[in-house]
């Protein structure tokens, strides 16, 4: 360096080290990885460790190819079927070959279930279980008959109502005691609609109470005529 006067701040015009080549003897492995981009089918992570010589920035592409080493591999698992799948790889050499992947079901899940049926107050079950149920078939063959009563519904009986209070429900009913339906409970049908119902009168509070069983699906409106029903 050369100064024309002693000064403790070098000027550009004048520092020789601004514009000198300086020759490193020996270059230390840099560590510093980082990733720019990344392009992926599927969860797989690809990770590069180590050091490298140079002074300049490098960019390694690094891709998964086949066997052949022609085409792209995929990293996406594929699952076929009903549930969750998982495919882990945990190492993948140089050169390395397609692979065969065979699976074996080792448990079928839940067992075969037995065709049911609710039907009017039981259960009809299939004596098999599983895919069998699916060809049965149930034919049932009505031989009822109705003939009109000389009563009407007054009012809207809902839907769903298994007790009637007061007089006007008063179709001949037969008593009852206690809670079980006696067997001379009437059989009737409300007309327009398919459902056959029984119906008796127990003794309550000072006044008789009618019952109705099985509860009405649909609405009753008033002015429906009200069936017996005779047959089986």
């Amino acid at each position: 360096m050369h100064s024309i006067s002693v000064n403790r701040i070098l000027a550009n015009h004048d520092n020789a080290a601004a514009v000198a080549a300086i020759a490193a003897s020996e270059q230390r492995a840099s560590a510093d990885i980082r990733l720019i981009e990344q392009r992926r089918a599927g969860g797989g992570r690809m990770t590069l460790a180590g050091s490298y010589a140079g002074e300049a920035d490098s960019t390694v592409e690094v891709e998964i190819l086949d066997g052949a080493g022609t085409s792209l591999r995929t990293s996406a698992p594929v699952v076929n079927g009903v549930g969750n799948g998982q495919l882990t790889i945990t190492a993948l050499d140089i050169g390395a070959l397609p692979e065969t992947l065979t699976f074996t079901l080792a448990d079928v899940g839940h067992p075969a279930e037995f065709a049911a049926l609710d039907f009017f107050g039981v259960q009809l079950a299939a004596c098999a279980p599983g895919e069998a149920g699916n060809a049965l078939s149930i034919e049932v063959t009505r031989s009822l008959s109705t003939a009109p009563m000389p009563y009407t519904t007054l009012e809207t009986i809902a839907a769903g109502s298994v007790e009637l209070e007061g007089a006007a429900w008063h179709w001949g009913q037969p008593p009852g005691v206690g809670t079980g339906i006696p067997p001379t409970a009437l059989r009737v049908r409300f007309e327009g609609f398919p459902q056959v119902h029984r119906t008796w009168k127990t003794w309550r509070d000072g006044a008789f109470v009618f019952h109705l069983d099985p509860a009405p699906a649909w609405d009753i409106p008033a002015n429906t005529r009200v069936l017996a029903v005779s047959g089986g």
